[in-house]
């Protein structure tokens, strides 16, 4: 019986893949959009995004704590065929150690939302954010439905970001933290985008 559990349990994950790649496609995203802007069409407004970045970040540890900014570089392409936008980026904690991350932002056409994952190297924590535009051009989104805020001595804490655009090489990230559910949030993150290529 455990070899037979083991095989489903192994199999399951390939058969939900094959079904996956083999499903119809999901409404708004045609191929001759994809190939003609570079991106699918719910991401096409993050078009101005793509290329290699330099980074100044100025972050804090919480309310009341001091600013402290560093510089890093981002890079951010077009990834599977146009339908993720992946970055990848070095960044700093507070107390000055490095970790690398690595995030893709998709648009669920079924839903009309963007989705943006996060995964580091120094927690292995995948972090799923959801969210949209906002009638000022904001691309924002947040994981307090999403089930993935971080618990750390028995608090939990939540993220939300903003995204601007600055101009035609230059952009700015806000990042936001919350220990309660997201009533109210605190901002520890600047991460101001200029662009190299």
């Amino acid at each position: 019986m455990n070899r037979l559990l083991a095989a489903i349990l192994l199999a399951g994950p390939i058969v939900l893949l094959a079904a996956a790649c083999s499903a119809p496609p999901a409404p708004r995203i045609e191929n001759r959009e994809v190939l003609a802007t570079g991106l699918s069409e719910g991401l096409g407004g993050l078009r101005d995004f793509l290329g290699e970045w330099t980074v100044t970040v100025e972050s804090r540890a919480g309310a009341g704590a001091e600013w402290s900014t560093y510089v890093t570089s981002s890079s951010i392409r077009a990834a599977l065929g146009g339908v993720g936008l992946e970055e990848r980026v070095r960044m700093q904690d507070p107390a000055g150690d490095w970790c690398e991350i690595m995030g893709l932002r998709t648009w669920d056409p079924y839903r009309e939302l963007f989705r943006v994952a996060y995964l580091d190297s120094r927690f292995g924590l995948l972090d799923v954010y959801e969210g949209g535009v906002e009638e000022d051009g904001a691309w924002v989104g947040s994981n307090t439905t999403t089930g993935t805020s971080i618990h750390h001595e028995k608090t939990e804490y939540w993220s939300r970001y903003r995204m601007r655009r600055l101009g035609p090489d230059r952009f700015r990230t806000i990042w936001e933290g919350s220990d309660d559910g997201g009533r109210s949030w605190t901002e520890l993150n600047r991460m101001n985008y200029a662009r190299r290529r």
